[in-house]
This record gives structure tokens, C-alpha cells and sequence, in this order.
């Protein structure tokens, strides 16, 4: 409470009253919005941990992006980070951070079983029937890696044979007069190559040029070409068979007359007619 002399003071000089009260006012108001701030500041303070606001986002979002940090089976394996991609009635389809599983429901808590829904009788169903599928699936490329081998195999032997003969076989041209069984009787002649020579477009040098085929009779009669009429009909009559051939002996065609003896030649037709 002001005295006396103060009071009087005052009345002489009413506008220091009023700019005391102002200023009175103003601190008020300073100290109102200090205290606001503080509370704020403390709130924020109990609401946040004390690591700081960046891990503590990062670490928000990498919890979010996992249905797992840790998923963890009844034999003690192990997934770290794992989303499940894909639920099936037996297992789970599970990307982790050592890549893809597919994890057993079976092996998997009581909980997880029931978060996704597990029932012992469809996922026993529905294991049967996918080992079933595998086991034909493993069964016919089984047999189809048998089934290229051996074609490769074959390849390989017809291809090494042929690469045989025509190094040493002999290259004919034949005409079919008759079919016995798997082997024909034919007109063979001996294919022969003989170099050719062209003149320049300025004619002054020669060149080689494409060589010529020649045709020579192998034997002065039809001859026997052993294997070449297997599955054939009368229609490789008169037409040319192109292949190479090995003298293999002599035969009698005709009983009545054994001395008459047939050149025999084992053959094999070419690729390229």
C-alpha cells in the first residue's frame, strides 16, 4: 500500500501512473508467454525419447516395413526383416534379409499360426498335393535330361561318323533299280572334283574357280548299297540318292547262279542331297 507521500506524488504526476501500469502489463504478458513456452518444451521432452528425432524416424520407418524383425521357428532358425509376400494354407512365402523362403506353418508359434489363420487339415491337404506336383515335375525332367543326353549322345556319334566317312568314304551318286529287304540294288557312279580356272575381268591372271563334279560308274554293274532302303517305297525309283559308300564284299543274287558274284558297299546317305 502506497503512504502518504507516494500518494501524493502520484497525483501530481498521473502519467507516470499510467506508464507504470503498462509496463506492469507487458511483463505480465512476457512472463505468460515464457511459462506457455516452457510447458511446450517439456511436453515435447516426455513425448520423445532421447535419442535423436532422425534415428528415431528411421527407426519408425524400418519397423514399419517388416511384418518380422525377427521371425524365429520351433527348430531355432532365424529370419531377420522378414515380410511375407505370399500366405499359403502350410507355409509362408517370406522375403528376408538373406533373400526368399518358404517357411513351414508347422515349424511357426501357436500365434503366427492363428494370425494367419492356420488349419492343420487344409495345410496337410495342401502339403500332399504340392509334394505330389514336385515329384511329377522332378520325375519328367528327370527323364527329359535323359532323353536330350541321349539325343546328344547320338548326335554327337552320327556326327563323328560322318565326319569319318567323308574323310574316307567314298562320294557317289546312285540310282535305285531294285529293293531287297533293307538294301537296294543300285546304279552307283563316283562323284569326282576336279578344279576349275577363271580369267580376270581384265583378263590377265587366272584364278580358281568352283570345281566341277564328275561322275564316274563305280563298277561296270549295279552294285548292293547296304541300309539305304529301310522305310523307303517304290518311289525312290529312278530318283538320286546322294551319300558315300565303303566296299563291304560281294553277294550272289541269284542261288542258280553263285558264281556270279554282286559288288556290296555299305552306305550312308549324306545331309545335303
Amino acid at each position: 500500500m502506497f503512504d502518504q507521500t507516494q500518494h501524493s506524488a502520484l497525483a501530481r504526476h498521473p502519467r507516470s501512473v499510467t506508464s507504470i501500469t503498462m509496463a506492469g502489463a507487458v511483463t505480465i504478458v512476457v512472463l505468460a508467454i515464457n511459462v506457455s513456452l516452457a510447458g511446450v518444451t517439456c511436453a515435447r521432452a516426455q513425448e520423445s525419447p532421447s535419442t535423436p528425432a532422425t534415428e528415431t524416424t528411421a527407426t519408425a520407418k524400418t519397423g514399419a516395413a517388416f511384418d518380422f524383425e525377427s521371425l524365429a521357428t520351433l527348430d531355432g532358425k532365424i529370419y531377420r526383416q522378414a515380410i511375407v509376400r505370399k500366405v499359403e494354407p502350410d507355409s509362408l512365402l517370406v522375403e528376408h534379409a538373406g533373400g526368399l523362403a518358404r517357411v513351414s506353418l508347422f515349424d511357426l508359434t501357436e500365434e503366427i499360426q492363428q494370425r494367419y489363420h492356420f488349419d492343420h487339415d487344409q495345410a496337410m491337404a495342401h502339403y500332399k498335393q504340392r509334394e505330389a506336383e514336385q515329384r511329377a515335375l522332378r520325375k519328367q525332367l528327370f527323364f527329359e535330361r535323359i532323353r536330350q543326353d541321349a539325343e546328344a549322345e547320338a548326335e554327337a556319334r552320327q556326327e563323328a561318323l560322318e565326319n569319318t566317312v567323308a574323310a574316307d568314304w567314298i562320294p557317289v551318286r546312285a540310282s535305285i533299280v531294285s529293293l531287297h529287304g533293307d538294301d537296294a540294288l543300285a546304279r552307283v557312279d563316283r562323284i569326282i572334283l576336279r578344279p576349275t580356272r577363271t580369267i580376270n575381268a581384265f583378263g590377265s591372271e587366272s584364278l580358281p574357280g568352283a570345281p566341277e563334279k564328275h561322275y564316274v560308274p563305280i563298277a561296270s554293274v549295279p552294285v548292293v548299297l547296304k541300309g539305304i532302303a529301310a522305310g523307303a517305297d517304290q518311289s525312290i525309283f529312278g530318283e538320286f540318292w546322294n551319300g558315300y559308300v565303303w566296299p563291304d564284299g560281294e553277294v550272289a543274287l541269284d542261288p542258280n547262279f553263285p558264281e556270279e558274284k554282286t559288288p556290296v558297299y555299305r552306305a550312308m546317305q549324306s545331309r545335303s542331297k
